[in-house]
């Protein structure tokens, strides 16, 4: 009688383990590589976006003649307003600044008139808040193509009406537009250079 041989016992192969070992730890640092490329890929830091300038209660409106002081209409506004700059030789022929409706408040509107030395006249108007464009008139003007005038150091958008040029450019502060003459307009980088944001700590 034959004796019942068994299966030899799988013999214990530690390479294979740390073979699968090798793998499974690889695996976990490919993963963590992954992972933190992604978390740093993500913006760190996300600004909120700006709230919007609140409006405005009515306040009395403020009226300048001739060659009045513009600080209390200036110091009044609440943003820089758009005015020549002290010592110019442009005359001031009037300047006001009112309350006019806007979204359920009150915006303000600046509006300074100057002339120059050879009579060409210039009108520059600030606005706040930055977005009521809308306050702008309208009065038949159209955007065209062409640049406007630097205004302040800043690129404007032209719109031209029937025999007027007006140059306009919002900032973080407010809305701000200077209308020229169609004829003075070939001049109108050399009559705008003297407008300046007036701020109201003056």
């Amino acid at each position: 009688m034959k004796p019942i041989s068994s299966a030899p016992a799988r013999r214990f192969h530690p390479l294979r383990l740390l073979r699968a070992l090798g793998a499974f730890l690889l695996t976990l640092i490919l993963a963590a590589i992954f992972l933190l490329a992604v978390i740093m890929g993500q913006p760190q830091d996300i600004a909120a976006p700006a709230a919007p300038q609140p409006l405005l209660t009515a306040s009395p409106a403020i009226h300048v003649s001739g060659q009045g002081d513009i600080t209390r209409l200036i110091a009044d506004f609440p943003a820089p307003v758009l005015a020549c700059a002290p010592r110019s030789d442009w005359t001031l022929v009037s300047a006001a600044s009112y309350d006019a409706a806007f979204e359920g408040g009150f915006a303000r509107v600046a509006r300074l008139v100057y002339t120059a030395p050879d009579g060409t006249a210039l009108i520059a108007e600030s606005i706040y808040p930055a977005r009521a464009l809308s306050l702008l008139s309208k009065n038949g003007y159209r955007i065209t193509a062409q640049p406007g005038v630097l205004l302040a150091g800043r690129e404007t958008v032209r719109m031209a009406g029937a025999d007027t040029v007006r140059c306009h450019l919002q900032t973080e502060a407010g809305l701000y537009a200077v209308t020229l003459p169609m004829e003075a307009e070939a001049r109108a980088a050399d009559l705008v250079r003297g407008l300046q944001l007036m701020h109201n700590d003056l």
